[in-house]
């Protein structure tokens, strides 16, 4: 094998340059000097000879400060045969993917130092767009942050970018102009009569959107929505562009953007998007219903419904109704028909009435409880007739939910039916009895302190009731029938009392209170706390 050597006398040292460089050269203006004496090789073999004698060099060099400097002093290597520009294209060529990185970065920070404010000039910009054109090529891994560097200190310009760079730089300016004043930015945009202009303004607002998601700033999509939207009514020239791109970004990557946002789940974001899904109507459902339809999340799903709802409640109906088809999807539907329980605004509910009326009959008791509650918003009193009907299911959830809503409504028909069931309990206790009757003493809470004919006043039946099933003396559970009483059944008549009663009831509460860890003491004790601030209101 061949071994290239250089005496001492011979070391480049013209310039103050580092040891390693001055080798490097010193090497390279010595083999170049001897292949003159190849007097056989043609100008293609020269080239070889040329790309063997650099690869051999930089093939052991791993230090990128080193390459740095052997290609700003190239010069110091020129022959009659090699010019520098040749040298420096191989020297380029003859890096590895990480030394280009590495080379390029050593070359910016050489270049452009604090201290100086001058332009740059001369071999860095030839080198800088030598390296542009290799990291491109080669399409580098990593080169976009040494590229936009470049651009940044106008040693290559834009169009030396990779497209994609060269569109991302596009937007990054954009965003910046539009975050800067987004309100001179959209009355510009309005004044826009030119209709081929206006088209390329309002896809460049839609190609930011994306873009305005990534950074959190939901206010201006809203505030571009909005722009687009109120053209689209407009009914000007404008209007079908405007309908056409509010349509693209309802089928494109912003849709999808928010998507995934709103499925994080946070409440901060939810809420900020929602106002995005609202604007943009009708367009937002069909992205709205899977996450209705799949998300495990209440919070996402409420406030998937909740925008449906305002949008297009119909919507909803007709969702739950596929779900009810498939047989499997009880679970959806009660998730559905729960988050519409929470919608504070009956008025989107009011077009779902049908719907719901159908899944009062349904065969699952949990739907029937939910869509007995949602129905109970809307209706209210309107559906007295069809909760006394209800009063007969035979499951005993629904019954507890049916006398919920009698009560709340103060139905008077229900209330004789309450206490004819509380009578034929003590009568004729069962299973079933015994867990509605806390409902339904709870319910008589709701009634105020009626008179009940020859029987005095709700008060009186209630104060009876415990003297009836509760020894007071001793506060054991028995009856003169032996039935023993539910702590949860006490608990429900204090509370009702806490509604309704007056200064008779204070020393039965007064003695039920003073059971301590008992289950109604704290009702016992609210009762009591209730009775006074009614006598302080009165007197």
């Amino acid at each position: 094998f061949n071994i290239s050597y250089i005496y001492n006398e011979e070391l480049v040292t013209a310039r103050n340059i580092p040891w390693r460089s001055q080798i490097a050269l010193t090497r390279l203006k010595k083999d170049f000097s001897l292949v003159p004496f190849f007097t056989d090789l043609d100008l293609e073999g020269l080239k070889k000879v040329r790309k063997q004698i650099i690869q051999d060099l930089i093939r052991p060099l791993r230090n990128a400060e080193a390459i740095y400097h052997i290609l700003m002093n190239s010069d110091l290597a020129v022959t009659e045969e090699f010019k520098e520009a040749e040298i420096d294209e191989e020297v380029i060529e003859a890096l590895a993917a990480d030394l280009l990185i590495q080379v390029s970065q050593t070359l910016l920070k050489e270049t452009f130092r604090p201290e100086e404010t001058e332009p740059v000039q001369g071999k860095s910009v030839t080198l800088a767009k030598q390296f542009a054109s290799a990291l491109n090529l080669g399409e580098v891994k990593g080169r976009e942050s040494v590229l936009q560097e470049y651009v940044k200190h106008k040693l290559i310009s834009a169009e030396q970018l990779p497209k994609s760079m060269q569109q991302r730089i596009r937007l990054e300016q954009l965003t910046r102009k539009f975050l800067q004043d987004s309100n001179s930015f959209l009355t510009q945009f309005d004044k826009i009569q030119d209709e081929e202009k206006y088209l390329r303004v309002a896809r460049a607002l839609m190609e930011l959107i994306p873009e305005l998601i990534r950074r959190d700033h939901y206010e201006a999509v809203l505030e571009i929505i909005h722009c687009l939207d109120r053209h689209f009514h407009e009914k000007e020239h404008r209007s079908t562009y405007a309908g056409e791109i509010l349509d693209e970004i309802s089928k494109g990557e912003t849709l999808s953007a928010l998507k995934k946002r709103f499925l994080i789940g946070k409440m901060e974001i939810c809420q900020t998007i929602t106002p995005i899904f609202l604007a943009l109507g009708g367009r937002s459902v069909p992205h709205l219903v899977p996450i209705l339809v799949r998300s495990r999340d209440l919070l996402v799903k409420k406030n998937a419904v909740e925008i449906v709802a305002q949008i297009d409640p119909t919507t909803i109906g007709l969702v739950c109704n596929k779900l009810n088809e498939k047989g499997s999807e009880t679970r959806s539907i009660i998730d559905i028909l729960r988050v519409l329980g929470e919608i504070e605004s009956d008025e989107h509910l009011q077009p779902l009435t049908n719907t719901l009326l159908g899944y009062l009959s349904h065969e699952s008791p949990h739907i029937r409880v939910e869509a007995l509650r949602v129905f109970f918003r809307i209706k209210g009193a309107e559906g007295k007739s069809l909760y006394l009907d209800l009063l007969n299911d035979p499951d005993i959830d629904v019954q507890k939910e049916v006398i919920h809503c009698l009560a709340r409504v103060k139905s008077t028909t229900a209330l004789g039916k309450f206490l004819e069931m509380l009578k034929n309990s003590e009568d004729s206790p069962s299973a079933k009895t015994e867990r509605l009757e806390p409902y339904l003493y709870k319910a008589l809470g709701f009634y105020g302190n009626l008179q009940l004919p020859g029987e005095g006043s709700l008060e009186d039946f209630l104060l009876a009731t415990i003297k009836r099933q509760l020894s007071i003396g001793r506060l054991k559970f028995s009856t003169i029938k032996g039935k023993a009483i539910k702590a949860e059944t006490i608990a429900a008549i204090c509370e009702a009392l806490g509604n309704i009663g007056t200064n008779k009831s204070r020393k039965t509460l007064q003695k039920l209170n003073k059971q301590k860890d008992s289950l109604w003491q704290n009702k016992a004790q609210k009762a009591l706390t209730k009775i006074a601030e009614r006598e302080e209101t009165a007197a």
